[in-house]
């Protein structure tokens, strides 16, 4: 991320209160121990569960519309400089509030404290601890841990508005991107904005976590997408040379599985590129051949040489070691912030001593709307996600009682 968790995906809910808090059927810690996203993603949603949460959210959106259009009669300037782009930031903030508004109002408990100073509280606590147990230096401990404890501002999108004095529209682009044009996208994401570090939660994410309740703390369903986007402000795009090891072993791991793009791995060496260059020679040698004078020819074959060798030498840049590094470091801004919130979670339930059944639950509303998400080319997909990051950690792992992994896990 980078700038951008995505979490973009479909959730399902009741068709009541009562549905939303209906306790699930507890995974065992023995599916957890042999494949991990069987036990994270089990969770079976209807149709008319589904059909219910889009009802609430187009719902939601239309009254929050409704009443931001009201208030743009009177509130949106109608005079002065950059009169477009005023108009745009303060309409922007005002559908904002009013969807808040209206799901308040249409959940009658909507908590607007779930990222309150004391859950972020919990979750830097366990990420400052997973940074002082790391292998780290202490000279990049202490800069993590600067970032983390000093730099870092939490909160939702409008708290974001409130706080920034930006006079671009590029937060409103950011706004649309992530949190939807009605605002109910369930995602929360980091960025930068005036040199101030956020991590900002669109009001859908609010709405799903105050609305479909699977554990007994909120602190338990928002730990990972917070920790998550938290550790973004310190991941490998930020701090190169504190995570080549880790690089580096994802480079000789699990790096050809990861996508290039479009679904395309690496190959395992530069035959393709070989192919393709034994075939466009031979096809150049044949029109070159029909120039008229031998000089011609002789240059029309020099250069086309000269071109193949730039593509075949660009091409092998995309096979073997090369590409198995390109695309790790692609994702590892990913990776690393996966790897710091698992590393905290499973400190966090070290701590707690979870029950063994309980243990699992709280991993799976953490970890369940990333089920299915696939590889993009950056971030690595759920499969990954659920089985590597979070069923190999060698602390929940223990925590769960479960064997000692064969799989290396990759540390920083």
């Amino acid at each position: 991320m980078k700038k951008v968790f995505h979490l973009v995906v479909a959730l399902s809910f009741g068709a009541s209160l009562n549905a939303f808090t209906q306790e699930p059927e507890l995974p065992t810690p023995a599916d957890f121990c042999v494949e991990a996203e069987k036990s994270l993603c089990n969770r079976e949603e209807s149709e008319e569960r589904t059909e219910a949460f889009k009802k609430l959210k187009q719902s939601i959106a239309d009254e929050a519309m409704i009443n931001a259009k009201k208030r743009y009669e009177t509130e949106l300037p109608t005079s002065g400089p950059l009169l477009k782009l005023r108009k745009n930031i303060k309409s922007t903030k005002i559908l904002n509030q009013e969807i808040i508004y209206s799901a308040e109002k249409k959940l009658g408990y909507f908590e607007k404290d779930i990222i309150s100073d004391a859950n972020v509280n919990i979750i830097k606590k366990y990420l400052n601890k997973s940074i002082n147990k790391s292998a780290l230096s202490d000279k990049d401990k202490e800069k993590f841990k600067k970032v983390l404890n000093d730099e870092i501002i939490v909160g939702n999108y409008m708290d974001f508005m409130e706080r920034t004095k930006v006079t671009s529209s590029w937060f409103k682009q950011l706004w649309r991107a992530h949190c939807g044009m009605d605002g109910m996208t369930v995602n929360a994401f980091a960025a930068v904005v005036d040199w101030k570090k956020y991590v900002l939660v669109c009001p859908g994410l609010l709405v799903k976590l105050n609305s479909l309740k699977n554990s007994q703390e909120l602190t338990n369903e928002i730990f990972f997408v917070l920790g998550h986007e938290m550790a973004h402000h310190f991941d490998s795009s930020k701090f190169k040379s504190a995570y080549e090891k880790m690089a580096y072993c994802y480079e000789g791991s699990i790096a050809k599985t990861l996508n290039k793009k479009n679904g395309n791995k690496c190959p395992k060496d530069d035959t393709i590129c070989r192919t393709n260059r034994t075939v466009r020679e031979n096809a150049y040698k044949k029109k070159c051949a029909e120039r008229s004078a031998e000089v011609r020819e002789k240059a029309c074959n020099f250069l086309n040489e000269k071109w193949s060798d730039i593509r075949f030498k660009r091409c092998q840049k995309g096979t073997g070691k090369e590409c198995l590094k390109t695309v790790t470091w692609a994702h590892l801004g990913e990776i690393s912030a996966d790897y710091w919130a698992t590393k905290a979670i499973g400190y966090y339930m070290q701590d707690r001593n979870f029950e063994k059944s309980e243990g699992v639950e709280f991993l799976r509303v953490n970890f369940e709307i990333l089920c299915g998400s696939q590889d993009e080319g950056i971030h690595a997909d759920g499969t990954f996600r659920s089985n590597y990051m979070m069923g190999k950690n060698p602390t929940i792992r223990e925590q769960l009682t479960c064997e000692t992994s064969e799989a290396k896990y990759c540390e920083i």
